[in-house]
């Protein structure tokens, strides 16, 4: 039995954070979705999944989302290594130097590649999500998107050490 509240009241009250509502919306969209299959080994930027070039067919996309993140993390690989690990994100071998990659499960049949690329002389640090090709089958652009600004809540949640407050994992 899904509830619909949609009030103001109750986005406030899921926990006193009115970030669980958008949370809990996406876990009742994934788990009401028609979508089949496994998650694909292929991995794209949210802004992929949106069809034709509209307003982000050529641009950064969700950059505004990624900003934070980067700034938060920049020179801290370790700090965010152990982020990676207490989301329980599993460590890909194979890999460039500078460049550290992750794959973390967000929903059963949606992965998500998590890449940070080490600063150097020439460039700041980089931090890409990609989600399989496979979770358009589940979750529509808009809510990738969603889904995408909830997980850097998370991983930026690990640095403030509130994770119990801030992350829906």
């Amino acid at each position: 039995e899904v509830i619909n509240d949609n009030t103001e009241e109750a986005r406030e009250s899921a926990e006193g954070q009115p970030g669980r509502f958008v949370e809990k919306s996406l876990l009742v969209y994934y788990l009401t979705s028609t979508g089949q299959g496994e998650p694909k080994k292929d991995y794209l930027f949210a802004h992929q999944f949106i069809q034709g070039k509209g307003m982000w067919g050529k641009g950064g996309g969700l950059s505004w989302q990624i900003n934070p993140l980067e700034k938060a993390y920049e020179g801290k690989l370790q700090e965010f290594q152990k982020a990676m690990e207490w989301l329980g994100a599993v460590p890909e071998t194979d890999k460039k130097p500078g460049q550290h990659i992750w794959i973390y499960s967000v929903f059963p049949k949606i992965s998500v590649w998590i890449c940070y690329y080490e600063a150097d002389e020439e460039f700041p640090c980089i931090i890409q999500l990609k989600f399989d090709s496979g979770a358009s089958r589940y979750l529509e652009f808009e809510l990738l998107a969603f889904l995408q600004g909830s997980l850097i809540k998370c991983i930026l949640g690990y640095l403030e050490l509130r994770t119990d407050e801030i992350c829906w994992t």
